[in-house]
């Protein structure tokens, strides 16, 4: 049995990762809260966007590609997928930096049949030592999302899907549902089809100037921009939650160790003067 000076510094180390577990589950949680109203304010725009894309598609009897103006050479459907993974760059969050990368990782069927870009730094790192290839890296621009980001790196996904690299691009995040719940999502941003576009409400009859084309190929960016700001601010509201989720828990066990390593300390304390107690009586029925 440790001796009682070991039980005091373990009681005192756990003591202090404590008190660090409790401090980032209140920043975790201030943290969340700000992300979420971020993610609630932007999606009146972003479903009246995807409302104006529906109308448009419904309306047309063109390929959905070259309405779009984002259609991709011939033979490109050869090309590698392109993936854009969105983890975290810090860890002590659960399982919110595994679960998304198991799920993209299953997806893949061959190593060289996918190209990785990665938001985060710990999908990068999960991807690069099990020897995928991981095409380009964007840093996260602060907690939240931000528009000159998230431009860069639609800018990029677009090139690479309309030059022929890539045959086309899917988003790996996760999607918050609540502080106890986060589930992984992969979804496709191209090829364009117009059966992933479903109109919730009965389609406006509009017109549109100068065409429909022209509306579409500018619309078309600025969708593309609302899903990864989307999916970027889901993914930082999911992080937090699990953060602030694992560091609860990591706080309630590192009470239930303290509890237990006490009733280690106050036995072990107990017998050494219980001994000591038993050495003076010895020591003194011998002098008699």
């Amino acid at each position: 049995m440790a001796n009682t000076r070991e039980i005091q510094l373990r009681i005192r180390s756990i003591s202090g990762t404590q008190q660090i577990t409790r401090a980032m589950k209140l920043v975790s949680t201030a943290k969340l809260q700000k992300i979420r109203g971020i993610a609630e304010e932007g999606r009146p725009y972003f479903n009246r966007v995807y409302q104006t894309v529906c109308s448009i598609l419904q309306a047309s009897t063109e390929d959905v590609s070259t309405l779009a103006g984002f259609s991709a050479p011939a033979g490109a459907e050869n090309m590698p997928m392109a993936y854009v993974l969105i983890t975290a760059d810090r860890g002590l969050a659960g399982g919110y930096n595994a679960n998304i990368c198991r799920l993209l990782e299953s997806e893949i069927a061959e190593k060289d049949q996918a190209l990785i870009i990665t938001i985060g730094k710990r999908g990068r790192e999960y991807f690069e030592r099990r020897g995928y290839q991981v095409d380009a890296h964007f840093d996260q621009d602060g907690e939240a999302p931000q528009m000159a980001q998230i431009n860069r790196i639609s800018r990029y996904v677009m090139g690479l899907y309309t030059e022929g690299k890539v045959s086309g691009v899917r988003i790996a995040y996760t999607a918050f549902q609540n502080t106890l719940s986060q589930t992984p999502q992969l979804i496709q941003l191209f090829p364009l089809n117009q059966e992933d576009f479903q109109a919730e409400e009965e389609p406006i009859s509009m017109n549109y100037e100068p065409g429909a084309e022209e509306v579409m190929a500018r619309i078309m960016p600025l969708y593309i921009s609302g899903v990864l700001h989307g999916a970027l601010a889901e993914a930082a509201a999911s992080e937090q939650g699990a953060r602030m989720t694992a560091m609860d828990a990591a706080t309630d066990n590192a009470g239930d160790i303290i509890d237990r390593l006490t009733l280690q300390y106050n036995r072990a304390r107990q017998g050494h003067i219980t001994q000591e107690l038993t050495e003076i009586i010895n020591g003194a029925a011998a002098l008699e």
